[in-house]
């Protein structure tokens, strides 16, 4: 069992180092990295649309729906748009997170009006909805230094959650050291107990024998 999870978390430094690579290029160039992504989810989701139309084609018992049929032809064509122009990507990057800051500023706005109205503390509300229309609006003026910024956030998060769980590998192998340790002593304690009691029944005998 111990060996198991000893593989496990060798497994995990492994994927740990990935991400901190990934996490560094998307520091060092995250213009250069975007389109590198772009294409990858593009390849992913032709290859899931590739997948999923052999399913649908190979199966006769009508388990496949229209939706399904529908989520395939979307996934094949939005694959095939990122393989052809990874420029897509970071277009879409920045109109899904302009569109999503500007709903979620309106929606705290409206809940800093209804607080207001019931006397109630709006402060922490007014500035999620100051932070966010500001994003929406830098999205919106200046997208591709904003998409920029997202990847360089998201590389210094790969950074540490990769950082966190090396040293919790190390952590491991260190705790598991001494305590395979302390099993070694506390065995050979009990070993040279009994010893010494075989030694003293031994004696005993021998004294009731005189």
């Amino acid at each position: 069992m111990t060996e198991f999870f000893k593989k496990v978390a060798t497994n995990r430094v492994v994927v740990s180092a990935i991400l901190v690579i990934c996490g560094i290029l998307c520091v060092a160039m995250p213009r250069s990295i975007l389109p590198m992504i772009s294409l990858i989810i593009g390849i992913f989701l032709f290859l899931y649309a590739i997948m999923q139309l052999a399913n649908i084609l190979s199966v006769k018992d009508g388990r496949y729906t229209g939706f399904s049929i529908v989520a395939c032809a979307l996934s094949f064509i939005l694959g095939l748009v990122l393989i052809l122009n990874q420029d897509v990507g970071t277009i879409a990057v920045g109109l899904i997170t302009g569109i999503w800051a500007l709903i979620s500023g309106l929606v705290h706005l409206s809940q800093v009006f209804m607080l207001a109205k019931l006397r109630m503390n709006y402060v922490d509300k007014l500035i999620q909805c100051i932070v966010e229309l500001i994003l929406a609006i830098l999205m919106f003026v200046n997208m591709n230094n904003m998409v920029a910024l997202q990847i360089i956030i998201l590389g210094v998060i790969l950074i540490v959650y990769g950082i966190y769980n090396i040293v919790m590998y190390i952590t491991y192998l260190k705790t598991s050291e001494q305590l395979k340790e302390a099993g070694q002593e506390e065995m050979a304690n009990k070993d040279s107990s009994n010893i010494e009691i075989v030694i003293e029944d031994d004696s005993s005998v021998n004294d009731n024998d005189n």
